[in-house]
């Protein structure tokens, strides 16, 4: 993985463990997806994590 822009990986983090959680993942997999989502933000320029749940 490339880190493009690391500004947001926060963010994307916090709001997909809220997400995960809400949607009744375990602890686990709420913290995998979370990070998923954190790594994948910093492949993006910007403040937005233009990907979906599914990827």
């Amino acid at each position: 993985m490339q880190i493009i822009d690391r500004v947001g990986g926060g963010d994307a983090f916090a709001g997909a463990l809220i997400f995960a959680l809400l949607s009744k993942k375990n602890a686990k997999d709420a913290l995998q997806f979370a990070v998923a989502a954190s790594c994948l933000k910093q492949t993006i320029p910007g403040d937005f994590n233009l990907v979906s749940a599914e990827e």
